[in-house]
């Protein structure tokens, strides 16, 4: 994770707000090069890494389409530079959603122009009409779906 994926999710943490001690699951969190804690908690959120395997920054061990949670447990869901490496996206994201509290907030960073970089697969490059779909697709409403710079694509969505 570089400096500027960092900053674009403490931009999109300043857009939704400050989390008042609610919980912010992260999905995709094993810190491979860098992680969302330190910025999540900077936000008043209570933080759980989330992530397929153990490892660095991951507190919960997770089956990728089916998370040990309740429905409308979060605050919000958070994932940065994840969506390019799971299979079943159209099955993933609407998982993600189900974990939100109404009024919850979703934030998918995603690359859209990047060279292939497996780990270990790499399936997925979306555009913005790409992740306003997919946040459609999982029930939510579309605060923003943008490119944010030449490489990645920045959405938010908010559950009704």
């Amino acid at each position: 994770m570089d400096a500027d994926t960092l900053r674009q999710m403490e931009l999109a943490l300043d857009e939704i707000g400050p989390g008042g001690g609610r919980w912010l699951l992260d999905a995709g969190a094993l810190d491979v090069n860098g992680c969302h804690r330190q910025v999540a908690t900077d936000h008043d959120w209570r933080y759980a890494g989330l992530d397929i395997m153990a490892g660095r920054n991951v507190d919960v061990v997770v089956e990728p389409y089916r998370y040990p949670f309740r429905s409308g447990s979060a605050g919000a869901v958070i994932s940065g530079a994840t969506m390019e490496y799971v299979f079943a996206i159209w099955r993933w994201v609407p998982e993600l959603a189900r974990l939100l509290q109404p009024g919850g907030h979703l934030v998918l960073l995603v690359p859209h122009a990047w060279e292939e970089h497996r780990y270990p697969v790499d399936c997925w490059r979306v555009l913005p009409d790409g992740m306003r779909m997919m946040l459609e697709y999982a029930g939510l409403e579309v605060v923003r779906a943008e490119k944010h710079d030449d490489r990645f694509v920045t959405g938010i969505g908010r559950k009704r």
